[in-house]
């Protein structure tokens, strides 16, 4: 292929080895753009001649087009177009012609999970555009096919570059781009919903009305309709924010220390974020196995998305299987100064759901059980979240977004660890501070359990813990210091299990394994494979094993060590 990059979004640009090209004529502009939206292809004599003069091609039409070919070749080098069957090829990979090269960077973003890479991607394909597409190529075949079709892409793109804007807080002035692109697509209802939302963040809440009425009076004068639903949507929260109770923060104090979860605390940032442009409200369950630290990333995130709900902040433990919604719904509601509080489950939540309808407000429950427990607690309408914190996953309920904690990197176990002893102790006898991380399995709350011991007692050397944790007769023990145990956070999802997963997590405990498969579960249970998988799945659910797949596609089972000593405790029944 040859080493050539043409641009046909807006004013056509040709580079060949290096060296731009100008093309004054305007058809063998016209002609070359035909040739590059089908990179590598062969391009018919018949269809150039419709790009080139449209339905209605001079009688010599195939010879003309064959003439501008060698000018273009001249002008290009002989080895760019190529001759082909019927027609011409255009020697260039699409990558090389711009319009292609948005298209497939479009395609690409598609499959991409992470929204700041997905706005890397839009950003780097909008940034094609000079203009206007074909702007110096005039054909009523590209005019009305593909610059109509790459426009389409272009302004979609954009509205979903936007949109990640909201969610991600990017510091871009947007307010001046929307304007700029209401004035130029006043048709184009997203365009001014987004305008409204920036406007109204920025605390301009009249401005963001006035805008409202603008585009009610565009589309009723020239259209003779009324905003969609969505605009509706947007300018009734904030019409509603005056009716709005204020000052609700039941919120627990974010950990001042949170170590080794920037990933994850973005990605719920995100999140919640997107409750003020979302359609439904935003649902976000964070899940891991006892001691991951899912209430403290939880309850930083709410903390730091508190400016996306002005409305009010709700919290309320759930305490396992503990709390009964009725008397959460009771909270809720006297929390929002509810004229009176009926009887019933049921009566409860729909009048909770009411009072939040219109409202920005972010939910937080801990340590939820079940579906049943939570699903009366959800609001109904846009603008609200709920953040779940569940040791178990929920999959019941809709348009939920799932995130699971898993154990510290090495090096951010060792931060944290570090942070509570003290960086020099913990630098001093770093293989110490090693041994003991990996002795808490990694996971932020016994390794907070671990550093307040030391902390508290600054006499002791680090390995004097060490040994402690060596001997797995005494490393729960040693894992728990005032309000911090481990026990107590395995117990706590032990003691919610039915009879027969509880029976084989004890099972479990009588042998050293760390890693297995069903079958050997099988066997240690006394029952079929597929009931030992069954059982195996549920403890993972509750997040007491984990899973790995071999390369043949075997799924084995793991567990922590944390883990297996409390499943052994509960066998020699000791505790």
């Amino acid at each position: 292929m040859g080493a050539a990059s043409i641009g046909v979004l807006g004013p056509l640009q040709v580079v060949v080895d290096g060296r731009p090209v100008a093309l004054t004529a305007r058809r063998l502009r016209t002609l070359l753009t035909a040739l590059a939206l089908s990179a590598g292809e062969p391009v018919s004599l018949d269809r150039l001649a419709t790009v080139v003069w449209g339905e209605s091609p001079p009688m010599d039409a195939r010879r003309a087009v064959q003439l501008y070919v060698a000018r273009l070749r001249r002008l290009l080098g002989r080895n760019l177009i190529r001759a082909a069957p019927g027609g011409y090829v255009l020697r260039v990979e699409p990558d090389q012609v711009d319009a292609l090269r948005f298209v497939r960077l479009l395609g690409r973003r598609v499959a991409v999970a992470d929204p700041d890479a997905e706005r890397s991607l839009l950003a780097e394909a909008l940034d094609l555009w000079r203009g206007e597409a074909f702007a110096d190529a005039r054909s009523t075949w590209l005019d009305d096919v593909e610059a109509t079709r790459l426009t389409d892409l272009r302004l979609a793109a954009l509205e979903r570059r936007i949109e990640l804007d909201l969610a991600l807080r990017a510091p871009v002035d947007l307010v001046a781009e929307l304007q700029d692109l209401t004035a130029r697509f006043p048709l184009r209802e997203r365009f001014w919903e987004q305008l409204m939302t920036t406007l109204h963040r920025a605390g301009r809440r009249a401005d963001a009305l006035a805008v409202y009425q603008r585009l009610h009076r565009l589309l009723v004068d020239e259209v003779g309709i009324e905003p969609g639903p969505s605009v509706q949507a947007v300018q009734a929260r904030i019409l509603s924010e005056d009716a709005a109770p204020r000052g609700v923060n039941q919120l627990p104090p974010a950990v001042p220390d949170l170590t080794g979860r920037d990933t994850e605390l973005s990605i719920v940032d995100r999140l919640l974020a997107a409750a003020d442009t979302a359609a439904h409200p935003v649902l976000v369950q964070v899940t891991g196995p006892p001691g991951a630290g899912k209430s403290a990333l939880a309850v930083t995130a709410a903390q730091r998305a508190r400016g996306h709900f002005p409305d009010g902040q709700l919290y309320a433990s759930l305490r396992g299987a503990g709390a009964d919604p009725l008397d959460v719904l009771d909270a809720f509601l006297r929390a929002l100064d509810a004229d009176r509080i009926p009887d019933t489950l049921s009566a409860r939540s729909s009048l909770f759901r009411s009072l939040v309808t219109g409202r920005r407000l972010l939910i937080l429950l801990d340590d939820a059980t079940s579906e049943r427990q939570v699903h009366p607690l959800l609001p109904a309408h846009p603008g609200c979240a709920v953040v779940i914190i569940s040791r178990i996953l929920l999959p019941g309920l809709e348009c939920m977004d799932y995130l699971r904690l898993d154990a510290l990197r090495a090096d951010k176990a060792l931060e944290l660890f570090g942070r509570i002893v003290g960086p020099a102790r913990a630098a001093a006898d770093s293989d110490t501070s090693r041994e003991i991380v990996e002795l808490c399995d990694r996971l932020p709350l016994a390794i907070r359990t671990a550093g307040a011991r030391l902390a508290g007692r600054p006499h002791w050397p680090l390995h004097a813990l060490a040994s402690r944790l060596r001997d797995d007769h005494r490393r729960l023990d040693e894992l728990a210091a005032g309000d911090l145990a481990v026990r107590t956070s395995i117990t706590t999802t032990y003691t919610g299990l039915p009879d027969p997963i509880r029976l084989a997590f004890r099972r479990l405990g009588m042998f050293g394994w760390k890693e297995f498969d069903a079958a050997l579960l099988a066997t240690l249970l006394d029952v079929t494979p597929c009931r030992a998988e069954h059982l195996a799945e549920r403890l993972v659910d509750a997040q007491l094993l984990d899973t790995t797949t071999r390369a043949d596609g075997q799924i084995r089972y793991q567990i922590h060590d944390l883990v297996r000593l409390h499943a052994r405790e509960q066998t020699e029944g000791t505790r």
